[in-house]
């Protein structure tokens, strides 16, 4: 910047940056417990980008993933990356519809320190196996979310929410009191987004759960959640579930004695139909 009318101290006039130019495309590692359409969709979007290199690993069974877009027969051959520098390699991650549980805990440890050490981006998938039906809510999301905003002993927060999600209690015992710590360290702002984002992981188990349980079943969603809710107001966190099934399994025996009836009642039309 020039010399202002009256400055003394010109050192803070300039500033030098370290700018790195490559012509070498950026890569992003898809990774997809299944296959599914959103693989090529994805791979069609970015197929005209020449700044951007996908990657994409999808698990085909137990311990198989079939590779698109690998630089040689070496990347990605042991599937999911082990190491940092595996991993690091990669500017950012989408993670698709794969079960938390299909990564080790040293992986998952891997994903928090790609976002918090290495400044990777990180995109989740909705799918079969993704966010809270995949396991993900009460454990890497409120951890990821925890160092974000720089609470201390951030893995240990997240290992208790883990045990929580194991004994299938609310990740909101944890989160709570964490939320009144960000608000009296940090600005108004950062405590207003952090406590958002824990409310949404808090709904993601304790709202979205019973429609979750309803996806690809007979029982309407309406009827699991109005059996979580009354479980719940019945018997705590263990009628939650509880209720749901219950009143599912009454809602489908119902529904098989009416199914009966009517099919008796279609049976003897038609033998009527037949005699006369």
């Amino acid at each position: 910047m020039p010399k202002g009318e009256g400055e003394r101290v010109l050192e803070n006039n300039s500033a030098s940056l370290t700018v790195e130019v490559s012509d070498r495309p950026l890569d992003i590692l898809h990774v997809e417990g299944e296959p599914r359409f959103e693989v090529k969709f994805l791979r069609r979007a970015l197929a005209d980008d020449g700044n951007l290199r996908l990657v994409s690993l999808v698990r085909t069974a137990e311990n198989k993933f079939y590779r698109l877009g690998v630089r040689d027969e070496s990347e990605l051959a042991g599937g999911f990356p082990e190491t940092a520098e595996a991993l690091f390699r990669y500017r950012a991650l989408v993670l698709g519809s794969l079960e938390a549980s299909a990564l080790s805990d040293e992986q998952h440890e891997l994903i928090r320190d790609f976002v918090a050490k290495r400044g990777g981006g990180l995109l989740f998938l909705g799918g079969r196996f993704a966010l809270a039906e995949g396991g993900y809510a009460q454990s890497l999301l409120a951890g990821l979310g925890m160092l974000v905003v720089g609470v201390p002993a951030a893995g240990l927060w997240t290992l208790m929410i883990l045990i929580l999600a194991v004994m299938q209690l609310p990740s909101m015992i944890v989160l709570i009191p964490v939320i009144f710590y960000v608000f009296s360290t940090s600005s108004t702002f950062v405590a207003i987004l952090f406590t958002i984002w824990s409310v949404l992981i808090g709904l993601s188990d304790n709202v979205l759960k019973p429609l979750l349980m309803g996806h690809g079943s007979a029982v309407p969603m309406l009827v699991l959640f109005m059996g979580s809710l009354g479980g719940f107001m019945a018997g705590g966190i263990l009628g939650l579930f509880v209720g749901a099934v219950i009143l599912s399994l009454g809602y489908t025996v119902f529904m098989a004695w009416i199914d009966d009836s009517q099919v008796e009642g279609d049976d003897a039309g038609t033998a009527a139909t037949e005699v006369h």
